[in-house]
């Protein structure tokens, strides 16, 4: 496969698992996801999944707007800008809420692009998030539906291999997270260092469409609160995904997203459970 195929493919699966990834040939794209999820469940500390009771519901809604630029050759910079939304319905009562949520920044410089050769791409990525959402602790309802934040700041570290084979493009990426401390009515806490794994296939088309499945594990040890570490409040989360890529025109491109956690004992511990679908448009150029 020619270099510019080699490197529209390999564009083409990055964005389809990341919409807010530059493309081949783009300097700059803009792009609104718009997605909504049905929490169904949750896992316990001990790793148990629990479906949620009778008459207890959770809809939770996000419009992310983000934009992204090319620096240098191989680098882009980005931002994103979500607003969130949650109604929650339990013990016979009901509510909504929402707000903005926590701005996020990011950068990504590609290394080593894949398909230039038998070696794999290497990139590297950092990310910051601020606190600009709502925490749990500022919500005034009963149900805490103004929640739109972790109420900490966060910044991430990350390095991603890929390579094409044909019209096949294969990813494996690996993050690493820290948030600061929070002292919420008194209590001192700090969630401990966060690492995040993913592994995604993508097929290219010729016509240009994309299908991709991403499978990612996320996982965190226990949280310390006044000093001392807190027994039982470790979590971790696997989930799937499936993803789709397509060029409306060659400045228009529709993604979309599936994702499931699997309720399967021992796959999470003290997150809850959901699936969800994204929907986004993104203008490029």
């Amino acid at each position: 496969m020619p270099a510019r195929a080699d490197a529209q493919v390999c564009c083409a699966g990055g964005s389809a698992v990341t919409p807010a990834r530059l493309s081949y040939g783009d300097d700059a794209l803009v792009g609104l996801e718009l997605r909504a999820a049905d929490v169904f469940g949750a896992f316990d500390a001990d790793a148990r999944f629990t479906a949620r009771g009778a008459g207890a519901l959770e809809l939770d809604f996000s419009e992310q707007l983000f934009a992204t630029a090319r620096v240098l050759e191989h680098g882009e910079v980005g931002l994103r800008v979500p607003l969130v939304e949650t109604w929650r319905r339990a013990h016979g009562a009901s509510e909504a809420g929402g707000g903005l949520g926590d701005l996020g920044l990011h950068a990504r410089y590609e290394i080593y692009q894949a398909g230039r050769s038998d070696w794999p791409g290497v990139s590297a990525q950092i990310a910051v998030t601020l606190p600009t959402g709502t925490p749990p602790e500022a919500t005034t309802t009963p149900l805490a539906t103004g929640t739109t934040g972790t109420g900490s700041f966060a910044a991430s570290l990350g390095v991603a291999l890929e390579q094409v084979y044909g019209p096949l493009f294969l990813g494996l990426g690996g993050v690493v997270a820290r948030r600061a401390g929070r002292t919420v009515h008194g209590i001192d806490a700090t969630l401990a260092t966060q690492w995040s794994a993913s592994l995604a296939a993508v097929y290219g088309f010729a016509a240009g469409p994309a299908l991709g499945l991403v499978l990612g594990y996320q996982a965190e040890g226990e949280a310390v609160i006044d000093g001392a570490e807190a027994a039982g409040t470790g979590r971790r989360i696997g989930r799937l995904a499936l993803t789709s890529h397509f060029p409306l025109t060659d400045a228009w491109r529709l993604q979309s997203a599936f994702a499931l956690t699997p309720p399967l004992r021992g796959l999470g511990r003290n997150l809850p459970v959901e699936q969800s679908l994204a929907v986004t448009v993104v203008w490029a150029q």
